[in-house]
């Protein structure tokens, strides 16, 4: 599946700017389903791009994004773990903004693997 299909149209030099960003990590990898590209560090998903048929934006969603909330300002949503970035043009994408997102979210993910690992260490004991 060509990444491009699952977007809109209007959101594809959107869409390619953020990919490009997001790719430009060591380690990153693309996920593509139907409805939206999903970006991973190592085994857990950093950043998801979607463009429904029926919005006038794209959209970044944010697997640690409630912790980023913390730091950064910038998110909508409030769903226990995941939080929105909404682009309705490519003048928006604040790339230093974004690669800071994209560094704290893998720093993130790796501080869950590491407290699962030592979950799953205790539980042997």
């Amino acid at each position: 599946m060509n990444s491009i299909q699952s977007i809109r149209d209007e959101h594809i030099d959107m869409f390619l700017k953020l990919k490009k960003i997001i790719l430009s990590f060591d380690g990153m990898k693309l996920r593509q389903s139907k409805n939206q590209n999903a970006f991973y560090s190592g085994c857990r998903v950093v950043v998801m791009i979607r463009s429904a048929s029926n919005e006038d934006y794209l959209t970044t969603s944010w697997g640690q994004g409630s912790k980023l909330e913390r730091t950064f300002n910038v998110f909508t949503g409030d769903g226990k773990y995941v939080r929105h970035i909404k682009y309705t043009n490519i003048n928006q994408i604040d790339t230093k903004l974004l690669k800071e997102l994209i560094s704290e979210s893998i720093i993130l993910n790796m501080e869950a693997l590491e407290m699962l690992k030592i979950k799953n260490n205790l539980k042997k004991l």
